[in-house]
């Protein structure tokens, strides 16, 4: 029988190098959503459109870059990451390209909303996804610098896209901006399979004389070992499966969270939407309506690098669930005020909130499904965090017009930040039942019952997601 192969993440070497693509990719795919709006307020004036034509076109393309995930993960897990996201790079230049000879709102939410989007989707999850093939003891921090490159995007690019559209018009300047997402391209050249390992996994017991380090050494190889690969299979037969569905009936808690983010992505969209109206609605100038977003842009950059290092020590999981908690509260309480200082207040919280939600769930999807499955589990909760994106701006523009306030739609949205907070404290009910299952399974699989307790001493740390 051959001895069974596993993933043995570097955790360097080439996988910084792999880390910088990332960021350059991460930049451009996930950063391009999030300044986009800069060319609607020139699509409303050259097409006459009205606000709700541009803001479905928005909600439009926000929400394909996560709706249409999965389909990027189970590309990814088929053709592999390179090639993915360098078609990625291709169709989002193609999409920007024939948006510029767009003849109406209807033909942008095809070819920007639709194909842009698609390109877009197939960079982000792949992107994210090969960090965790190349890192281990250091995922958390090489994932979190690889993400600084959507929040340094919402610093540079809707300066940059302002600057193109006064030189070039927004029909040079979207031209541009495509020929810019090539460099998609770019970063993916520094993508390439991680290296393999024929060592057999060391078995050690979970007491209190582990270190950190051991235990999570421990838990990538066994879950490599019973996620990944067969004892008879070689590395060059092992196929991915290509859109793992069975994470849903494996693990509880990723159906949880799951649920969390769809109603996560409904009130995140709502308060991004509605950040600059209300302060434009509170009587700020425009410029204080900007600074407003730069604040959310320089926070959200800064606090995903304290977020890689600070999981080192504090569980990604209680971070997650504690910021949430915290958002939801200022939420609730900035409707009582009007008062700019109010404002800032809230766009600071709401770039911490920003940095949790983009550095903080791969961690904790990586860490609880494995390496080998983390691109598909990621795939599938983008997609439930689009659904949400989808949903809140077209409902919370429905509230604002029916009631002529923002206060209702952000009240709204802080009332479902504290539903999905009350969810997440679930967690060990799903937690017992995942435990539970496992043993009766062993059981029906004939061990014994000393087999059984030295099977659950040994993976114990995949059972606790909170100690991450």
């Amino acid at each position: 029988m051959q001895t069974p192969t596993l993933y043995n993440p570097p955790d360097g070497g080439w996988g910084w190098a792999v880390t910088f693509g990332a960021f350059i990719v991460l930049f451009l795919a996930a950063g391009l959503p999030q300044c986009i709006g800069v060319f609607f307020f020139e699509f409303r004036r050259y097409y006459h459109a009205d606000a709700k034509q541009v803001s479905i076109l928005g909600a439009l393309f926000f929400s394909m870059v996560f709706l249409l995930s999965p389909i990027s993960s189970a590309m990814a897990n088929k053709i592999g990451t390179r090639p993915v996201v360098f078609l990625g790079g291709v169709i989002s230049m193609f999409g920007l390209v024939i948006s510029a000879f767009a003849s109406g709102i209807g033909f942008l939410c095809i070819s920007l909303g639709i194909i842009t989007g698609f390109g877009c989707s197939l960079g982000m999850v792949p992107s994210m996804a090969i960090i965790g093939h190349y890192f281990n003891q250091k995922h958390s921090v090489a994932s979190s610098m690889a993400l600084t490159g959507p929040a340094f995007a919402t610093i540079i690019l809707p300066r940059l896209c302002s600057i193109l559209i006064g030189k070039f018009g927004w029909r040079g300047s979207i031209i541009i901006v495509g020929a810019l997402m090539m460099n998609m391209c770019v970063g993916a050249s520094f993508y390439r399979p991680a290296p393999m390992s024929t060592d057999k996994p060391r078995r050690h017991r979970y007491d209190d004389e582990d270190t950190e380090d051991e235990v999570s050494d421990i838990e990538s190889s066994l879950e490599s070992l019973e996620s990944t690969y067969t004892a008879n299979e070689k590395p060059k037969n092992i196929k991915r499966k290509i859109c793992d569905l069975a994470l849903c009936k494996d693990f509880y808690r990723y159906v949880m969270i799951c649920i969390v983010f769809v109603f996560i992505g409904f009130a995140a969209a709502i308060a991004m939407s509605f950040l600059m109206p209300r302060a434009l609605a509170a009587g700020a100038s425009r410029t204080k309506a900007g600074i407003l977003m730069a604040i959310v842009g320089i926070v959200n950059f800064i606090s995903r690098i304290i977020l890689g290092f600070l999981t080192k020590c504090v569980s990604p999981y209680k971070i997650f669930c504690i910021d949430i908690f915290i958002f939801a509260i200022i939420s609730i309480g900035s409707t009582f005020g009007k008062a700019y200082i109010v404002l800032l207040l809230y766009a600071v919280v709401f770039g911490i909130f920003m940095a949790t939600l983009g550095v903080l769930p791969p961690i904790i999807f990586r860490r609880m499904v494995g390496p080998d499955r983390f691109q598909s589990a990621m795939g599938l909760s983008m997609m439930c965090c689009g659904i949400g994106l989808l949903l809140g701006p077209i409902i919370g523009g429905s509230i604002v017009g029916n009631s002529g306030s923002f206060s209702a739609a952000i009240l709204l949205s802080g009332f479902v930040f504290l539903i999905s907070f009350s969810i997440l404290l679930t967690e060990p009910c799903f937690e017992k039942c995942e435990f539970a299952r496992d043993v009766e399974n062993a059981t029906k699989e004939g061990f014994t019952e000393d087999e059984i307790i030295e099977q659950l001493i040994v993976s114990t740390p995949k059972h606790h997601m909170t100690k991450y």
